[in-house]
């Protein structure tokens, strides 16, 4: 989980998603940060800077 499956995912198609699938997208980045913060705090990934 090194990286967002669409880093790329262009703005013109994110508008023009519905209400409830907007929602759900934002959902899903925010589970994948909170997924990456809680991998941080156990040391479970490595530091970009070595």
């Amino acid at each position: 989980m090194n990286t967002w499956p669409y880093p790329d995912f262009p703005p013109a198609e994110f508008r023009a998603l519905s209400e409830a699938d907007k929602e759900l997208c934002i959902t899903m980045i925010r589970a994948f940060c909170a997924e990456i913060a809680l991998q941080e705090a156990r040391g479970m990934r490595p530091d970009p800077n070595e």
